[in-house]
């Protein structure tokens, strides 16, 4: 799977559910401290106190490190702070993320799987024309862009769709794959048979794999049958497998 050990973690983080409880009080003594502490942000999600809102606009303001500002503009926006700004603070990184015109860093195999170690040559070359160093320029598009993207998408605001839409369209394979599960996050129906045609551009069956768990996402029983019918028959079996096994009831242990 691409960039798994980011995946891990990225996914880690949508999951509050193992959060500590702790007292409001204590909590917005947390958020008030510096340089601000993003595992707060677990305990923060637990609550969703309300009380909480204008310490994390003070934290806002105060914090200058990137990723931390991040977090907290994106709980801000998840706890329903209506101000633009912390939205246009998400969005201008993860704009440049996926517009960025940098072929692929990473070295695929026919499965589609990434080659550990490797380097694209296409990508070195373009690299090469920027004058930018290539490996520090791989963990900005791995790492960095993921991240910015990822920021984005987890907040499911509705103002986001037509940068993640545009994500789909990325040379950055696990920008496509953290697009695909936000679009289909916020239900936009309107984004399934862009979905469904980037196996056009990327004909491998962990492509497919990757898109049929995203579009189970998907309530309405129409994407379900547009899915089934997609001329990509190796992606509508992926799905189907994806579906089963989220409609499988749980075995208890």
């Amino acid at each position: 799977m691409i960039a798994r050990n980011l995946l891990i973690l990225l996914a880690l983080s949508w999951n509050t559910s193992l959060a500590q409880k702790l007292p409001s009080e204590e909590i917005i003594q947390r958020i008030s401290k510096r340089p601000f502490d993003i595992n707060v942000i677990t305990s923060v999600m637990e609550s969703r106190d309300p009380s909480f809102l204008p310490a994390l606009r003070k934290a806002f303001e105060e914090t200058s490190e990137k990723s931390a500002k991040q977090v907290i503009a994106s709980t801000l926006i998840k706890l329903g702070d209506p101000a633009s700004e912390y939205f246009d603070y998400l969005a201008q990184f993860a704009l440049q993320a996926v517009t960025s015109l940098a072929p692929s860093a990473l070295v695929y195999d026919a499965e589609g799987r990434s080659v550990r170690g490797k380097i694209s040559p296409e990508f070195e070359l373009w690299c090469q024309a920027n004058g930018l160093d290539p490996v520090q320029e791989a963990g900005k598009q791995i790492w960095t862009y993921g991240n910015d993207v990822f920021e984005l998408a987890q907040t499911r605001d509705r103002r986001a769709i037509g940068i993640l839409r545009q994500g789909l369209d990325s040379n950055n394979r696990l920008i496509v794959q953290i697009t695909a599960e936000g679009l289909a996050s916020l239900q936009d129906t309107v984004s399934v048979q862009r979905i469904i045609a980037v196996t056009d551009r990327i004909p491998t069956d962990e492509m497919r794999a990757i898109l049929g768990n995203a579009l189970t996402l998907y309530e309405e029983s129409t994407v379900e049958k547009q899915i089934l019918a997609a001329r990509d028959r190796r992606l509508a079996e992926k799905y189907t497998e994806a579906l089963r096994r989220k409609r499988e009831p749980k075995s208890s242990k």
